[in-house]
């Protein structure tokens, strides 16, 4: 556990020192969605994809969930998510996207690198008494520091159907003490890295909380060091997307790649 706390607040630390300034990087739109997202921890790329792409695609999805193993959950709702090997042609509408290949080079001081791709079903099956106060419906801060995620809307998504909820600019260390605590000591403490909703006033104004909706075709790029939850869905109604996860790039091994290099 301690091993794996270090290696947490290295992340941490690490994520810091990524590229904040973009403006010299590049002056099209990846550029301009590079300093949108420093600036409110999300950017939208409306019509990433065309419908008729997005349809194909949610078939090949579709029949590969059937035939592969995928962690399924039911509570008032049902949620499959099925991992897609990044070795599937499926991630091709992310690699081989030049808007996605610049902002994967620029977004760390290194090209980051994909971690793993999901695909992800929500159904709401029944209809809800409260507020649901379990696991990914709790504000968190993914894996403690947060990583960059892309999510491809594979159906509209509006304030019915689950929408992504973050604070616009919550990746920004705050100056309030219990925010800066929660991200290094929250998850050693308490053993769990969610913030109970009695809790969630003492870390963050939820009051600035935003729901990001959108049409099929559309791509969510979010900086999950952002405080961050799902909402729930409404009885009778479908979440369908395309995640791809990337990894915080490990500047020990390129450090040690340099020097190796330089003494060659």
């Amino acid at each position: 556990m301690i091993v794996n706390y270090l290696h947490q607040i290295t992340n941490l630390i690490f994520w810091q020192f990524r590229k904040k300034n973009f403006e010299n990087e590049t002056n099209d739109e990846s550029g301009y969605a590079l300093n949108s997202l420093e600036k409110n921890s999300y950017f939208i790329y409306k019509n990433f994809l065309p419908i008729s792409q997005i349809q194909k695609l949610k078939k090949k999805l579709q029949q590969y969930n059937k035939k592969n193993k995928s962690n399924k959950k039911n509570t008032v709702y049902f949620r499959s998510r099925t991992n897609v090997s990044i070795d599937n042609n499926f991630i091709n509408i992310y690699v081989k996207n030049n808007f996605v290949k610049k902002f994967l080079n620029n977004f760390y001081v290194i090209p980051t690198e994909i971690e793993k791709c999901t695909y992800e079903l929500k159904k709401g099956l029944k209809k809800k008494e409260k507020n649901l106060e379990i696991g990914e419906h709790q504000f968190h801060i993914d894996r403690g520091y947060g990583v960059l995620k892309f999510c491809l809307f594979l159906e509209d998504i509006d304030s019915r159907n689950g929408p992504f909820c973050i604070i616009p600019g919550s990746h920004k260390w705050s100056k309030n003490l219990r925010n800066f605590f929660y991200r290094f000591f929250h998850l050693f403490f308490e053993g769990d890295d969610k913030i109970h909703d009695a809790k969630v006033n003492k870390y963050i104004n939820v009051g600035l909380e935003k729901t990001l909706t959108g049409k099929a075709g559309d791509l969510l790029i979010v900086n999950t060091s952002a405080f961050h939850k799902a909402n729930d869905l409404e009885q009778n109604t479908k979440r369908e997307v395309f995640w791809i996860y990337t990894k915080v790039p490990n500047y020990l091994s390129l450090l040690k790649k340099k020097i190796f290099k330089k003494n060659q």
